[in-house]
């Protein structure tokens, strides 16, 4: 893999075939590779990491990465968290009317 949204994308895959085990080191991986400021993708991996642990019975592991989900979840936003480029090329509101 070279991005983290390439083990993302493959754990998900994993866990829509019930592989719950089989994504947690891919979905690992995609925290490990994310930049520290991508918020919302990083509240993406650790809600799936809590549902594989919560579908393996693993409550207190699930219960930890869905917190943690949570928190990413609650981190005000900024521009710098997505991925988007040339931004400042886009019309606005007013300029689309």
């Amino acid at each position: 893999f070279t991005a983290w949204s390439e083990c993302y994308f493959e754990a998900v895959g994993l866990i829509n075939n019930q592989e719950y085990a089989e994504a947690i080191p891919l979905l690992v991986e995609a925290e490990q590779r994310i930049d520290a400021n991508k918020t919302v993708q990083r509240a993406q991996i650790a809600e799936r990491m809590g549902y594989c642990f919560h579908q393996l019975a693993k409550f207190g592991e699930a219960e930890r990465d869905y917190g943690q989900a949570l928190v990413f979840a609650a981190t005000p936003l900024d521009e710098q968290m997505f991925e988007v480029r040339g931004a400042e090329q886009l019309e606005s509101a007013e300029e689309r009317k």
